[in-house]
């Protein structure tokens, strides 16, 4: 069985051009991560994984949701294919949101910082202080249980 790094699954409201333009800036060829819609309550998530694996001998090492709702419903398809998460597959969400420590599976993520961003959204409307430009704030990596090194 041959295996690829990663899959994104991006959401359908911009068909994952932010994911493209990232890939394209850090050199990594787009047909290398393949990148897939998912509805945002990800309910077509086991027509998602059905391509991922029609072929029996392809098998990605690790899912990217971006977003931590996403990624339940890619825990329960990828336990339903009989594969384990960290195990066989890690998977990492993205947003932070509380639900992603509480669930069965802690789930990783990328943590968005809400607070910064809504402080600066208050003072931006207040003060008429709207920034120039795109603004860029950190995120933070925070590694649960969804995650482990990939399978050798």
């Amino acid at each position: 069985m041959v295996s690829f790094a990663a899959v994104v699954l991006t959401s359908r409201c911009h068909g994952g051009q932010s994911e493209r333009a990232a890939l394209a800036q850090a050199g990594i060829p787009e047909l290398e991560v393949p990148l897939h819609a998912v509805n945002r309550d990800g309910s077509n998530i086991g027509v998602v994984l059905g391509l991922l694996f029609a072929d029996g001998e392809t098998t990605p090492t690790a899912l990217l949701a971006m977003s931590d709702r996403v990624a339940p419903p890619a825990l329960a398809g990828l336990a339903a294919r009989g594969l384990r998460v960290p195990q066989d597959v890690s998977v990492i969400g993205f947003d932070g949101v509380l639900e992603a420590a509480r669930s069965p599976l802690p789930l990783t993520t990328m943590e968005q910082p809400f607070r910064e961003i809504a402080e600066r959204a208050v003072t931006a409307i207040l003060e008429g202080a709207l920034p120039n430009g795109r603004e860029l704030l950190p995120l933070k990596l925070v590694v649960r249980g969804s995650t482990e090194p990939a399978p050798v």
